[in-house]
């Protein structure tokens, strides 16, 4: 039986990837940072991992439970973040400066309802858009203080009003996320 390499988020939209395009446009060609995709951009609510593909219809389900019951919401996005942090970041990252404890509220959920399927529960969820990984071994200090001067912006409110299950390709290029089933917050 296939198995797909699944994950939950909530995809930027068009205007905000562009947005994020011209802001680290700039940056595109610095060798320490591999980009990520603003076509691909999103905000990670849970992690799935391997998942048989005749399973499917019961992740579906499980999921459309959880959007049943969530309310849409506002978020704003803008400043720069890394993980673990910025004097020695492994991911740089855009900020979510408002809605955080909405997305938080949404992955609890999420994680709490596959739980039920046997998908561990999301631990230390930091809501965030990933932007680019620093390769190994690379040094980036000198590209953070211009790289947070570029991105020192605030989106207009984002309206969140869908989630969408994903699945992740590895290609030589990078990751490919092909949308599965879109699911709208109704509560």
């Amino acid at each position: 039986m296939p198995t797909f390499r699944l994950f939950v988020a909530v995809p930027l939209p068009a205007e905000l990837q562009a947005k994020w395009e011209s802001l680290i446009a700039a940056f595109s060609d610095h060798p320490a940072v591999k980009w990520v995709s603003t076509r691909q951009m999103h905000v990670t609510l849970c992690f799935i991992g391997n998942w048989e593909e005749d399973l499917l219809p019961s992740l579906e389900r499980s999921l459309a439970e959880v959007s049943s019951s969530q309310p849409v919401f506002k978020a704003v996005l803008g400043g720069l973040g890394g993980f673990p942090d910025l004097l020695r970041p492994k991911v740089l990252f855009g900020s979510i400066l408002d809605g955080e404890k909405s997305f938080q509220a949404l992955s609890r959920d999420i994680s709490k309802a596959l739980v039920k399927l046997g998908i561990p529960q999301e631990k230390n969820y930091h809501p965030h858009v990933t932007l680019g990984r620093v390769r190994e071994g690379r040094e980036v200090v000198s590209l953070v203080a211009p790289l947070r001067l570029n991105l020192e912006w605030v989106s207009d409110n984002w309206r969140v009003d869908h989630f969408v299950l994903f699945r992740s390709r590895l290609t030589p290029e990078g990751a490919l996320y092909i949308p599965l089933k879109e699911f709208k917050l109704e509560g």
